[in-house]
């Protein structure tokens, strides 16, 4: 699904939503952003995630770059290994951002915790700070979100870093509409929108920044119809104010060529 400039109902939704997601959120650093790597599976690749919170960054007059490492269906255990380590005892990074399944059952918020816990060892070592991004369960495991939830936040904690909450994004979106179409049709990976909400979390997360008014973003042709990669800029600002549209382009042109080697890598990862 592509998010439809004309729905700005949605847009203040969207956007009300992540105001709040800033409050819950927690201080981000004052340090303008650097690197970021990323360690997770295909809910962290999905739609070129980590691209777009650098589109947005830049949009937003900061640099920021991602590297990323993550295959489908991998736990933060599977990554427990001499060559993601040595990646993150090289250094270089200033967030090192950790994500896993939802994790909702016990076992699976034992093992979060644990492997959380460990790699945030490792991270703090090289200079960098943990960062937790907090995903969703199943369409048909909505009614476990209070779990998920529960279960990042403990494993932040643990780690003492800064949380992403992308999850408690979407449930505060659809409190104020429903009808957001943030999941895709396999019912577990998001949407271009959901996508979209995801990048605004974490980039607000990490840098302070707020993600309204970032405006239109035109990008390269992907999907297999060869749609537009076209994410429209949350509008507005608090519950109640109207919704205006706001000038200005978020360049993801410039990030066509660096996409395609990222597909790339993330192929021979599968």
């Amino acid at each position: 699904m592509f998010f439809d400039p004309r729905r700005r109902g949605r847009g203040r939704a969207l956007a009300t939503a992540f105001g709040f997601v800033l409050l819950l959120a927690g201080r981000a650093a004052a340090q303008p952003p650097s690197r970021v790597l990323f360690i997770g599976n295909s809910l962290t690749y999905w739609n070129d995630l980590p691209l777009l919170v650098e589109a947005m960054a830049a949009a937003k007059g900061l640099s920021l770059s991602s590297e990323v490492v993550a295959r489908a269906d991998a736990s933060l255990e599977d990554y427990w290994g001499d060559a993601i380590r040595g990646r993150i005892r090289q250094g270089g990074f200033r967030w090192v951002v950790l994500q896993q399944g939802p994790s909702s059952l016990p076992e699976s918020r034992a093992n979060l915790r644990e492997w959380t816990r460990r790699f945030a060892e490792e991270i703090r070592a090289s200079g960098a700070t943990p960062a937790l991004y907090m995903v969703w369960p199943h369409r048909s495991r909505r009614a476990f979100f209070p779990q998920v939830i529960e279960s990042y936040r403990l494993a932040n904690a643990d780690a003492e870093g800064v949380l992403l909450p992308a999850g408690e994004a979407w449930l505060a979106a659809w409190q104020l509409d429903s009808g957001l179409g943030l999941y895709s049709p396999n019912s577990l990976h998001p949407s271009r929108l959901g996508t979209y909400a995801a990048a605004a979390t974490i980039l607000s997360s990490l840098t302070g920044v707020s993600p309204i008014g970032l405006g239109n973003a035109h990008g390269p042709e992907v999907g297999r119809r060869g749609r537009p990669y076209l994410h429209r800029g949350l509008l507005g600002g608090r519950k109640g104010r109207a919704v205006r549209d706001l000038e200005g382009d978020v360049d993801l042109r410039s990030f066509a060529v660096r996409q395609k080697f990222f597909r790339k890598r993330l192929d021979r990862r599968q």
